[in-house]
């Protein structure tokens, strides 16, 4: 089965990382995006939180994703542009979806950054 990103197969590119976040954490903030892509994808709430920079998580927005989840089919993702310098990485994409019927784009330009080994994201 191919990965929701568009990379290789899932089990090689985004479930070991959705499997178990501890043991395979995301080597690149762009390894992590696709994740975090994906498991909005396959309605994995845990894993967005657990990937969220500890310092600005909220159980408010957790709360929203696991809700907006339920309503959106995501068709696609187009990676815009990718950079890392240390630890932050810049990414800029397009998530393609449907909701209600309706065919949308969700434009980002995202912020990760990398603590103790692990990148984060940080914010759009």
């Amino acid at each position: 089965m191919k990965c929701p990103c568009g990379s290789d197969s899932y089990q090689s590119c985004c479930g070991p990382y959705h499997e178990n976040f501890e043991e395979h954490a995301a080597p690149t903030a762009l390894a992590l995006m696709k994740s975090r892509y994906s498991a909005f994808v396959k309605h994995l709430p845990d894993y967005l939180w657990e990937t969220t920079d500890p310092q600005i998580r909220d159980p408010r927005v957790h709360q929203m994703n696991i809700e907006w989840m339920k309503e959106v089919t995501f068709t696609g993702l187009e990676i815009i542009d990718s950079s890392e310098e240390g630890n932050k990485g810049k990414i800029e994409f397009r998530a393609h979806y449907q909701i209600k019927g309706e065919t949308k784009v969700h434009s980002e330009k995202s912020k990760f950054r990398k603590q103790a080994g692990r990148w984060y994201y940080r914010s759009s």
